[in-house]
């Protein structure tokens, strides 16, 4: 008895030590499916955010530069090449009636910097009013004045008029940074 004992002892304390083992191993499972998991989900996160990124459209990109820092973004528009040559066309086509800071004058052109016109509109939407202008029947018409067809400038290209829009985002980005 004293060796079925021992062996029976012996197999008790094995087995124990086999369920202490596989306790063991069933914690470090449990852990490492855990972490699998997280890594999984963090994966995902980052995928889907990578996926949202890409769905925004550039005017909605320009929204969120504005709203992090306005004077960086001022900087950015007024630096660009677009900007330079949309202040040209602009100077030479649009200040008669919007003024060189764009402010507009009394009855003739409204002000583009902080006007509802071109705030609430997307730079392509903004490119289209200009290419188009608005005749002085349009109920829209807060001047009662036309707005040629590009500036009344003719000469100016679909590229010319998108760099004249540039010119006007650099203008509100420099007047929300207050610069």
């Amino acid at each position: 008895m004293t060796k079925h004992g021992q062996a029976v002892g012996r197999n008790r304390s094995e087995a124990r030590g086999d369920q202490a083992e596989t306790g063991g191993g069933r914690t470090l499972l449990a852990f490492g499916v855990t972490v699998g998991l997280l890594v999984c989900m963090f994966t995902f996160t980052a995928a889907l955010v990578s996926v949202m990124q890409w769905s925004l459209s550039s005017d909605e990109v320009t929204v969120v530069a504005r709203r992090v820092d306005p004077a960086m973004e001022a900087q950015r528009i007024v630096q660009s090449d677009a900007f330079a040559r949309g202040k040209g066309h602009y100077m030479n086509t649009c200040t008669a009636c919007h003024t060189p800071e764009g402010y507009g004058m009394q009855g003739l052109g409204l002000n583009i910097v902080l006007g509802a016109v071109s705030s609430n509109s997307s730079d392509q939407e903004l490119a289209d009013f200009i290419w188009r202008g608005r005749n002085p029947g349009d109920s829209s018409n807060q001047t009662g004045r036309d707005m040629p067809s590009r500036g009344g400038n003719p000469a100016l290209s679909r590229d010319d008029v998108h760099d004249i829009v540039v010119y006007i985002r650099g203008l509100e980005a420099k007047a929300e940074a207050g610069m």
